[in-house]
């Protein structure tokens, strides 16, 4: 027959709730505290909304095993430099130009090697940002990718980034896209420079050869030849003083007609043996002659 609570005698139940607390361990005081806090706090916000944890963006610091084609615009532009410093040329390849363009500035991390494996498709889809964020590996290029880079992304490029261009990089370049390089052209390495074609040199605007400054001097006779009348102009006394007797006579072109278009800045960078002495008695050449 159950018994009653009330008819319990008092001091029973004493001796029973003392047995219960003396049987309690450690652990259970930390669980009792736990679960009282948690219904405090579920009493104090009773509608607070449950938290939902999101996938978060990749996180992956090495992505070398990792299929980046199946990503969308939103994970690659989360990635950042340093992540895809570890990202393998047959991993770029693989990409669409749209992937390309998502993953943003932080294309700077990209390694020499996988800015290599870009296309000339995927380069098409580079911002004029993107190029820039490039840095010094636009000299990792293939040919057929700076071949594939328009006007505004070439007019984009730094004198610094100039630079690191090769001779096989700017010899595949069109007229129209020499032009687009600006007065940044100041930066090319004067091998580089000897690489411009006749054809190519027709696309200097007469800035663009003063910006060359002495490096017009690396140009191949036939190039030199290739610049008109303004262009001429536009060459400095240090290009001038840079010239062999071969690329001075092929500035000159056929007769010495362009002798009297010398200024005296250009005069002043002749140097022995440029001009000959049937060209020195033909036309008077220098400062006095000239204000004469």
């Amino acid at each position: 027959m159950p018994v009653s609570p009330a008819e319990i005698p008092l001091d029973a139940l004493d001796k029973v709730v003392g047995g219960l607390q003396a049987q309690r361990r450690p652990e259970d005081e930390a669980n009792i505290g736990a679960m009282a806090v948690a219904d405090a706090a579920a009493q104090a916000a009773p509608d607070a909304a449950p938290v939902v944890l999101t996938p978060a963006a990749p996180v992956d610091t090495t992505l070398a095993s990792v299929n980046l084609a199946s990503y969308n615009a939103e994970q690659l532009g989360a990635l950042t430099a340093g992540q895809l410093a570890g990202v393998l040329p047959a991993q770029v390849a693989a990409l669409s130009g749209a992937q390309v363009a998502a993953l943003g500035t932080d294309v700077s991390g990209l390694s020499p090697a996988a800015v290599n494996a870009l296309s000339a498709a995927q380069v098409d889809a580079l911002s004029a940002a993107q190029v820039v964020a490039l840095g010094e590996r636009v000299g990792a290029l293939s040919p057929a990718a700076v071949a594939s880079l328009d006007t505004t992304q070439l007019g984009a490029l730094t004198s610094a980034q100039m630079g690191q261009i090769v001779p096989t990089q700017l010899a595949v370049l069109s007229p129209s896209q020499v032009t687009a390089l600006g007065t940044d052209v100041a930066g090319l390495s004067s091998s580089t420079v000897s690489a411009l074609t006749a054809t190519q040199v027709d696309g200097l605007t007469p800035a663009q050869v003063a910006a060359l400054g002495s490096k017009v001097g690396a140009m191949t006779p036939a190039a030199v030849a290739s610049l008109d009348a303004a262009q001429f102009m536009g060459v400095t006394s240090t290009g001038i003083a840079a010239m062999n007797p071969t690329q001075f006579n092929a500035l000159l072109g056929l007769g010495n007609d362009r002798i009297a278009l010398l200024s005296p800045t250009q005069v002043d960078g002749l140097t022995p043996g440029q001009l000959t002495p049937s060209e020195t008695t033909t036309r008077p050449v220098g400062r006095s002659a000239r204000r004469g």
